[in-house]
């Protein structure tokens, strides 16, 4: 015959893992944070670097057509 637990441990043990998971869960949220960082940071060099090629390339075309036309 199995015994319960009094309810005061069985709520500490419940309260002792939530805090188990919500910590992990924290962790996690980091991880994914600092690579959602990461990410955006490409992303932000990727549309930086095509805003100074189109700008670059802007200036160019005028060049070319001023010196044809």
């Amino acid at each position: 015959m199995t015994r319960r637990l009094p309810l005061y441990r069985r709520i500490v043990l419940g309260l002792s893992t939530a805090t188990l998971l919500q910590t992990g869960a924290c962790s996690l949220n980091a991880l994914e944070l600092d690579q959602l960082q990461t990410e955006t940071t490409r992303i932000s060099s990727v549309v930086i670097g095509n805003l100074f090629a189109n700008t670059v390339g802007f200036f160019l075309n005028n060049a070319i057509v001023r010196a044809v036309g």
